[in-house]
Protein backbone atom coordinates (compact mmCIF):
# COMPACT_ATOMS: atom_id res chain seq x y z
CA UNK A 1 0.00 0.00 0.00
CA UNK A 2 1.51 3.48 -1.12
CA UNK A 3 0.65 7.11 0.58
CA UNK A 4 1.49 10.02 -1.94
CA UNK A 5 1.64 13.41 -0.10
CA UNK A 6 1.98 16.64 -1.06
CA UNK A 7 1.01 16.21 -4.56
CA UNK A 8 0.53 18.69 -7.78
CA UNK A 9 -2.92 19.84 -7.19
CA UNK A 10 -4.62 20.19 -10.97
CA UNK A 11 -7.54 21.52 -11.98
CA UNK A 12 -8.50 21.35 -15.88
CA UNK A 13 -5.21 20.50 -17.53
CA UNK A 14 -3.62 23.45 -15.28
CA UNK A 15 -1.45 23.54 -12.04
CA UNK A 16 -3.62 24.87 -9.36
CA UNK A 17 -1.05 24.40 -6.37
CA UNK A 18 0.06 22.04 -4.01
CA UNK A 19 -2.06 20.39 -1.75
CA UNK A 20 -1.65 17.59 1.68
CA UNK A 21 -3.90 15.19 0.10
CA UNK A 22 -2.83 11.41 0.63
CA UNK A 23 -3.18 8.83 -2.50
CA UNK A 24 -3.63 5.04 -2.25
CA UNK A 25 -3.23 2.58 -4.70
CA UNK A 26 -5.41 -0.50 -4.82
CA UNK A 27 -3.55 -3.29 -6.24
CA UNK A 28 -4.82 -6.93 -7.34
CA UNK A 29 -0.94 -8.27 -6.63
CA UNK A 30 1.56 -6.08 -8.56
CA UNK A 31 -1.67 -4.80 -10.56
CA UNK A 32 -2.90 -1.63 -10.20
CA UNK A 33 -6.79 -1.62 -10.14
CA UNK A 34 -7.66 1.59 -8.59
CA UNK A 35 -7.14 4.60 -6.52
CA UNK A 36 -8.12 6.23 -3.49
CA UNK A 37 -7.52 10.18 -2.80
CA UNK A 38 -7.52 12.33 0.28
CA UNK A 39 -7.09 15.33 0.13
CA UNK A 40 -6.14 17.66 3.15
CA UNK A 41 -6.12 20.71 2.14
CA UNK A 42 -8.30 22.52 5.16
CA UNK A 43 -5.68 22.16 7.38
CA UNK A 44 -2.76 22.30 5.28
CA UNK A 45 -0.17 20.08 6.75
CA UNK A 46 0.80 16.44 5.86
CA UNK A 47 -1.21 13.76 7.53
CA UNK A 48 -0.24 12.23 10.95
CA UNK A 49 0.53 8.90 11.06
CA UNK A 50 -2.44 7.38 12.49
CA UNK A 51 -4.23 8.87 9.94
CA UNK A 52 -1.65 7.54 7.22
CA UNK A 53 -2.44 3.97 8.56
CA UNK A 54 -6.47 4.45 8.66
CA UNK A 55 -6.07 5.82 5.28
CA UNK A 56 -3.84 2.91 4.37
CA UNK A 57 -6.52 0.44 5.88
CA UNK A 58 -8.96 1.83 4.31
CA UNK A 59 -7.65 1.15 1.19
CA UNK A 60 -6.69 -2.35 1.83
CA UNK A 61 -10.51 -2.91 3.10
CA UNK A 62 -12.17 -1.64 -0.14
CA UNK A 63 -9.33 -3.47 -2.20
CA UNK A 64 -11.09 -6.93 0.00
CA UNK A 65 -14.18 -5.78 -0.61
CA UNK A 66 -13.89 -4.52 -4.54
CA UNK A 67 -11.67 -7.95 -5.94
CA UNK A 68 -13.99 -10.55 -4.55
CA UNK A 69 -16.92 -8.93 -6.28
CA UNK A 70 -14.73 -8.20 -9.39
CA UNK A 71 -13.61 -11.88 -8.96
CA UNK A 72 -17.10 -13.29 -8.34
CA UNK A 73 -18.69 -11.59 -11.58
CA UNK A 74 -15.59 -13.08 -13.54
CA UNK A 75 -16.08 -16.29 -12.19
CA UNK A 76 -19.80 -16.54 -12.85
CA UNK A 77 -19.46 -15.59 -16.27
CA UNK A 78 -16.42 -17.97 -16.74
CA UNK A 79 -18.69 -20.92 -14.92
CA UNK A 80 -21.74 -19.93 -17.06
CA UNK A 81 -19.66 -20.43 -20.19
CA UNK A 82 -18.22 -23.41 -19.08
CA UNK A 83 -21.22 -24.64 -18.01
CA UNK A 84 -23.23 -24.15 -21.54
CA UNK A 85 -20.15 -25.90 -23.30
CA UNK A 86 -19.86 -28.91 -21.07
CA UNK A 87 -24.09 -29.49 -21.84
CA UNK A 88 -23.07 -28.96 -25.42
CA UNK A 89 -20.64 -31.56 -24.99
CA UNK A 90 -22.84 -33.55 -22.95
CA UNK A 91 -25.53 -33.13 -25.81
CA UNK A 92 -22.95 -34.07 -28.66
CA UNK A 93 -21.59 -36.92 -26.87
CA UNK A 94 -25.16 -38.59 -25.90
CA UNK A 95 -25.93 -37.73 -29.54
CA UNK A 96 -22.80 -39.70 -30.72
CA UNK A 97 -23.55 -42.84 -28.31
CA UNK A 98 -27.18 -42.86 -29.60
CA UNK A 99 -25.47 -43.16 -32.70
CA UNK A 100 -23.08 -45.28 -32.19
CA UNK A 101 -25.87 -47.53 -30.45
CA UNK A 102 -28.22 -47.84 -33.64
CA UNK A 103 -24.77 -48.65 -35.78
CA UNK A 104 -23.77 -51.40 -33.58
CA UNK A 105 -27.50 -52.60 -33.73
CA UNK A 106 -27.60 -52.20 -37.62
CA UNK A 107 -24.72 -54.38 -38.00
CA UNK A 108 -25.59 -57.13 -35.30
CA UNK A 109 -29.14 -57.54 -37.45
CA UNK A 110 -26.86 -56.99 -40.59
CA UNK A 111 -24.24 -59.79 -39.69
CA UNK A 112 -27.87 -62.18 -38.91
CA UNK A 113 -29.07 -61.64 -41.96
CA UNK A 114 -25.67 -62.09 -44.06
CA UNK A 115 -25.15 -65.61 -41.33
CA UNK A 116 -28.91 -67.37 -41.30
CA UNK A 117 -30.77 -65.41 -45.09
CA UNK A 118 -27.77 -65.70 -46.81
CA UNK A 119 -26.42 -69.20 -45.49
CA UNK A 120 -29.88 -70.72 -46.07
CA UNK A 121 -30.63 -70.10 -49.84
CA UNK A 122 -26.81 -70.51 -50.62
CA UNK A 123 -26.61 -73.88 -48.86
CA UNK A 124 -29.75 -75.18 -50.23
CA UNK A 125 -27.96 -74.91 -53.76
CA UNK A 126 -24.69 -76.08 -52.96
CA UNK A 127 -26.21 -79.32 -51.56
CA UNK A 128 -28.15 -79.92 -54.85
CA UNK A 129 -25.29 -78.96 -57.01
CA UNK A 130 -22.72 -81.11 -54.61
CA UNK A 131 -25.56 -84.10 -54.86
CA UNK A 132 -25.48 -83.86 -58.99
CA UNK A 133 -21.62 -83.47 -59.11
CA UNK A 134 -21.16 -86.48 -56.91
CA UNK A 135 -23.39 -88.56 -57.86
CA UNK A 136 -24.26 -87.77 -61.82
CA UNK A 137 -25.68 -90.96 -62.61
CA UNK A 138 -28.37 -90.79 -60.48
CA UNK A 139 -29.98 -87.77 -61.85
CA UNK A 140 -31.22 -88.05 -65.23
CA UNK A 141 -32.97 -84.86 -67.46
CA UNK A 142 -36.56 -85.48 -65.69
CA UNK A 143 -34.94 -84.90 -62.22
CA UNK A 144 -32.66 -81.91 -63.21
CA UNK A 145 -35.86 -81.07 -64.91
CA UNK A 146 -37.60 -81.25 -61.53
CA UNK A 147 -34.79 -79.40 -59.23
CA UNK A 148 -34.05 -76.46 -61.83
CA UNK A 149 -36.79 -74.52 -60.27
CA UNK A 150 -35.64 -75.30 -56.56
CA UNK A 151 -32.54 -73.86 -57.73
CA UNK A 152 -34.02 -70.72 -59.87
CA UNK A 153 -36.33 -69.86 -56.56
CA UNK A 154 -32.77 -69.98 -53.98
CA UNK A 155 -30.83 -67.82 -56.15
CA UNK A 156 -33.36 -65.04 -57.45
CA UNK A 157 -34.01 -65.21 -53.39
CA UNK A 158 -30.27 -64.77 -52.86
CA UNK A 159 -29.35 -62.30 -55.84
CA UNK A 160 -32.51 -59.96 -54.76
CA UNK A 161 -31.25 -60.44 -50.91
CA UNK A 162 -27.32 -59.64 -51.98
CA UNK A 163 -28.78 -56.24 -54.30
CA UNK A 164 -30.46 -54.70 -50.85
CA UNK A 165 -27.63 -55.62 -48.73
CA UNK A 166 -24.94 -54.19 -51.68
CA UNK A 167 -27.02 -50.89 -52.27
CA UNK A 168 -27.58 -50.22 -48.52
CA UNK A 169 -24.12 -50.97 -47.24
CA UNK A 170 -22.64 -48.16 -49.95
CA UNK A 171 -25.52 -45.73 -48.99
CA UNK A 172 -24.21 -45.88 -45.14
CA UNK A 173 -20.37 -46.04 -46.27
CA UNK A 174 -20.54 -43.25 -48.91
CA UNK A 175 -23.79 -42.43 -49.76
CA UNK A 176 -25.51 -42.15 -53.12
CA UNK A 177 -25.48 -39.89 -55.70
CA UNK A 178 -29.13 -39.07 -57.25
CA UNK A 179 -29.28 -38.70 -60.85
CA UNK A 180 -32.61 -37.74 -61.98
CA UNK A 181 -34.45 -38.17 -65.42
CA UNK A 182 -37.44 -38.59 -66.61
CA UNK A 183 -38.66 -42.00 -66.51
CA UNK A 184 -42.21 -43.84 -68.12
CA UNK A 185 -43.67 -44.82 -64.94
CA UNK A 186 -45.59 -47.73 -67.10
CA UNK A 187 -42.30 -49.42 -68.29
CA UNK A 188 -40.51 -49.07 -64.53
CA UNK A 189 -43.22 -50.84 -63.38
CA UNK A 190 -43.56 -53.44 -66.01
CA UNK A 191 -40.19 -54.21 -65.30
CA UNK A 192 -40.30 -54.51 -61.29
CA UNK A 193 -43.15 -56.82 -61.69
CA UNK A 194 -41.38 -59.06 -64.64
CA UNK A 195 -38.80 -59.82 -62.07
CA UNK A 196 -41.53 -61.97 -60.13
CA UNK A 197 -43.63 -63.59 -62.62
CA UNK A 198 -42.55 -67.27 -61.71
CA UNK A 199 -42.82 -66.51 -57.86
CA UNK A 200 -46.48 -65.21 -58.66
CA UNK A 201 -47.25 -68.34 -61.04
CA UNK A 202 -46.29 -70.92 -58.73
CA UNK A 203 -48.86 -68.90 -55.77
CA UNK A 204 -51.16 -68.50 -58.67
CA UNK A 205 -51.23 -64.78 -57.90
CA UNK A 206 -53.25 -62.43 -60.56
CA UNK A 207 -51.69 -59.46 -61.45
CA UNK A 208 -54.00 -56.32 -62.12
CA UNK A 209 -52.58 -53.21 -63.39
CA UNK A 210 -53.90 -49.61 -63.74
CA UNK A 211 -51.19 -47.03 -64.64
CA UNK A 212 -52.33 -43.48 -66.27
CA UNK A 213 -51.31 -43.62 -69.44
CA UNK A 214 -48.03 -41.47 -70.58
CA UNK A 215 -47.64 -40.90 -66.46
CA UNK A 216 -43.72 -40.04 -66.19
CA UNK A 217 -41.72 -38.93 -63.33
CA UNK A 218 -38.69 -36.94 -62.97
CA UNK A 219 -36.58 -39.04 -60.41
CA UNK A 220 -33.44 -41.28 -59.71
CA UNK A 221 -33.44 -44.58 -62.28
CA UNK A 222 -31.59 -47.56 -59.89
CA UNK A 223 -33.56 -45.49 -56.86
CA UNK A 224 -36.71 -45.78 -57.86
CA UNK A 225 -36.62 -48.99 -59.71
CA UNK A 226 -35.02 -50.70 -56.38
CA UNK A 227 -38.15 -49.01 -54.21
CA UNK A 228 -40.62 -50.99 -57.16
CA UNK A 229 -38.60 -54.10 -56.64
CA UNK A 230 -39.29 -54.24 -52.48
CA UNK A 231 -42.78 -53.12 -53.25
CA UNK A 232 -43.99 -55.84 -55.77
CA UNK A 233 -41.66 -58.43 -53.97
CA UNK A 234 -42.82 -57.83 -50.76
CA UNK A 235 -46.22 -57.59 -51.94
CA UNK A 236 -46.12 -61.22 -53.72
CA UNK A 237 -44.18 -62.67 -51.00
CA UNK A 238 -46.98 -61.98 -48.13
CA UNK A 239 -49.66 -62.46 -51.14
CA UNK A 240 -52.28 -66.01 -50.09
CA UNK A 241 -52.52 -68.24 -52.95
CA UNK A 242 -54.84 -67.67 -55.82
CA UNK A 243 -55.37 -64.01 -54.02
CA UNK A 244 -54.51 -60.53 -56.41
CA UNK A 245 -51.94 -58.06 -56.30
CA UNK A 246 -53.23 -54.31 -57.67
CA UNK A 247 -50.30 -51.73 -58.92
CA UNK A 248 -51.46 -48.62 -59.84
CA UNK A 249 -50.17 -44.99 -60.74
CA UNK A 250 -51.71 -41.89 -61.24
CA UNK A 251 -50.97 -37.90 -60.36
CA UNK A 252 -52.62 -37.13 -57.69
CA UNK A 253 -55.81 -33.98 -57.65
CA UNK A 254 -53.26 -31.31 -57.40
CA UNK A 255 -50.87 -32.43 -60.06
CA UNK A 256 -47.97 -32.00 -58.01
CA UNK A 257 -47.54 -35.56 -56.57
CA UNK A 258 -47.54 -38.83 -58.24
CA UNK A 259 -48.92 -42.01 -56.52
CA UNK A 260 -48.04 -45.46 -56.89
CA UNK A 261 -50.14 -47.95 -54.77
CA UNK A 262 -48.96 -51.31 -54.33
CA UNK A 263 -52.17 -53.43 -52.83
CA UNK A 264 -52.20 -56.97 -51.30
CA UNK A 265 -55.20 -58.99 -50.04
CA UNK A 266 -52.58 -60.69 -47.44
CA UNK A 267 -52.90 -60.74 -43.39
CA UNK A 268 -52.25 -56.83 -43.32
CA UNK A 269 -49.08 -55.44 -40.75
CA UNK A 270 -49.93 -55.95 -37.37
CA UNK A 271 -49.82 -52.14 -35.55
CA UNK A 272 -47.18 -52.82 -33.40
CA UNK A 273 -44.99 -54.12 -36.70
CA UNK A 274 -46.81 -51.10 -38.81
CA UNK A 275 -45.25 -48.29 -36.46
CA UNK A 276 -41.59 -49.91 -36.76
CA UNK A 277 -41.25 -51.40 -40.47
CA UNK A 278 -39.43 -48.47 -42.33
CA UNK A 279 -37.01 -47.44 -39.71
CA UNK A 280 -35.90 -50.43 -37.28
CA UNK A 281 -37.26 -53.68 -38.59
CA UNK A 282 -34.20 -55.00 -40.27
CA UNK A 283 -33.53 -58.65 -39.61
CA UNK A 284 -36.86 -59.01 -38.10
CA UNK A 285 -39.08 -59.45 -41.01
CA UNK A 286 -41.53 -62.25 -41.32
CA UNK A 287 -41.67 -64.97 -43.57
CA UNK A 288 -43.93 -64.87 -46.70
CA UNK A 289 -47.08 -67.29 -47.42
CA UNK A 290 -44.87 -69.46 -49.02
CA UNK A 291 -42.51 -69.44 -46.05
CA UNK A 292 -40.04 -67.26 -48.10
CA UNK A 293 -37.29 -65.44 -46.17
CA UNK A 294 -38.51 -62.18 -44.96
CA UNK A 295 -35.49 -59.62 -43.35
CA UNK A 296 -37.11 -56.30 -43.18
CA UNK A 297 -34.24 -54.52 -45.14
CA UNK A 298 -36.18 -54.05 -48.03
CA UNK A 299 -39.18 -52.03 -46.69
CA UNK A 300 -36.21 -49.65 -44.18
CA UNK A 301 -33.72 -49.26 -47.57
CA UNK A 302 -36.81 -48.37 -49.75
CA UNK A 303 -38.11 -46.06 -47.44
CA UNK A 304 -34.69 -44.27 -47.17
CA UNK A 305 -34.21 -44.11 -51.22
CA UNK A 306 -37.89 -42.67 -51.14
CA UNK A 307 -37.21 -39.78 -48.65
CA UNK A 308 -33.59 -39.30 -51.13
CA UNK A 309 -35.43 -38.97 -53.96
CA UNK A 310 -37.92 -36.28 -52.35
CA UNK A 311 -40.68 -38.56 -51.58
CA UNK A 312 -41.91 -40.85 -48.86
CA UNK A 313 -43.71 -44.36 -48.65
CA UNK A 314 -47.20 -44.97 -46.51
CA UNK A 315 -48.48 -47.99 -45.42
CA UNK A 316 -52.29 -48.36 -45.21
CA UNK A 317 -53.46 -51.61 -43.51
CA UNK A 318 -56.04 -53.60 -41.63
CA UNK A 319 -55.12 -57.03 -39.97
CA UNK A 320 -56.93 -59.94 -42.01
CA UNK A 321 -57.35 -57.81 -45.29
CA UNK A 322 -54.39 -56.65 -46.80
CA UNK A 323 -52.03 -54.09 -46.87
CA UNK A 324 -51.54 -51.45 -49.15
CA UNK A 325 -48.12 -49.31 -49.79
CA UNK A 326 -48.02 -45.98 -51.29
CA UNK A 327 -45.09 -44.52 -52.78
CA UNK A 328 -45.57 -40.99 -53.38
CA UNK A 329 -42.81 -38.91 -55.33
CA UNK A 330 -42.78 -35.08 -56.80
CA UNK A 331 -43.82 -34.05 -60.03
CA UNK A 332 -41.69 -31.99 -62.16
CA UNK A 333 -42.51 -27.85 -61.70
CA UNK A 334 -41.43 -25.58 -64.01
CA UNK A 335 -38.03 -27.90 -64.01
CA UNK A 336 -37.61 -28.25 -60.18
CA UNK A 337 -39.19 -31.08 -57.97
CA UNK A 338 -41.47 -30.00 -55.46
CA UNK A 339 -40.24 -29.98 -51.93
CA UNK A 340 -41.97 -32.43 -49.69
CA UNK A 341 -43.41 -30.77 -46.86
Amino acid sequence: MAIWENHDLVYADKPAGKGWNGMVVLRDGQKPFGWIAADNLLRGRPLEPGRKELLGLYGLIASNLILPKRYGEELERRIAEKTAELRLSEEHYRELYAGMSRDNELKERLFTILAHDLRGPVGSVKGLVDMICDQPEQFGPESLQQMMPEIRRSLGQTYGLLENLLDWIRSQLQGIEVLRKRIELGQAINTACELFTRNREEKDIRLELTVQQGLSVVSDERMLGTILRNLVSNAVKYSPAGSAIRISAATDPTGEWVIIEVADQGAGVEPGLAATLFTSNMGRGKPGTGNEKGNGLGLMFSSQLAARIGGRIELATTTGKGSTFRLILPDELDGELVPLD
